[in-house]
């Protein structure tokens, strides 16, 4: 697939407190020291920190993804926005309605031509990956990284690219 536009970064993880707002940070940050146009989309609704944290700095909108009208509001706002990379920060809550309506957004991603790039945060326990999982086959095209909280000390690598 020929992808002309910005990526669209979902950093997920599913669970709370693994620091999924903290990469959301970083990576709005980042893109915004690049001079690179990015918009925000918050599904964190009841703790929208990363939206405060930058809605002066670029464009942002809050979904909730626990139902059908939050996914496809998060489809049309990324084509609204086709030049500009597009950042999902997503609720600790989400795996059910990835389970039940990502596919809105799978499907769309090739006619928005888009990539999706997924940094998954996890922790040390075992149900972060497991949830990787259970989200991966929703997106199974999407290119994953999965980025180690080592907030509780470091044995291993923080940041790996892996195909599942």
């Amino acid at each position: 697939m020929d992808m002309t536009t910005y990526p669209i970064y979902l950093v997920g993880g599913s669970k709370g407190g693994v620091g999924k707002s903290f990469v959301a940070l970083a990576l709005a940050d980042y893109l915004l020291r690049q001079d690179i146009r990015a918009a925000l989309v918050e599904t964190d609704t009841s703790n929208p920190d990363v939206m405060k944290a930058v809605q002066g700095e670029m464009r942002c909108i809050a979904y909730n993804l626990d139902d059908a009208d939050g996914w496809i509001g998060l489809v049309n706002f990324c084509d609204e926005q086709r030049d500009a990379a597009i950042v999902v920060n997503t609720a600790a809550r989400s795996q059910t309605g990835v389970e039940q309506f990502g596919a809105t957004l799978a499907s769309a991603l090739g006619e928005l031509r888009r990539r999706l790039v997924v940094l998954w945060v996890i922790n040390r326990q075992r149900d972060s990956l497991e949830l990787l999982n259970a989200f991966s086959e929703t997106f199974p095209d999407a290119v994953t990284n999965v980025v180690r909280n080592g907030y509780l000390g470091v044995s291993g690598i923080l940041c790996k690219r892996v195909e599942v």
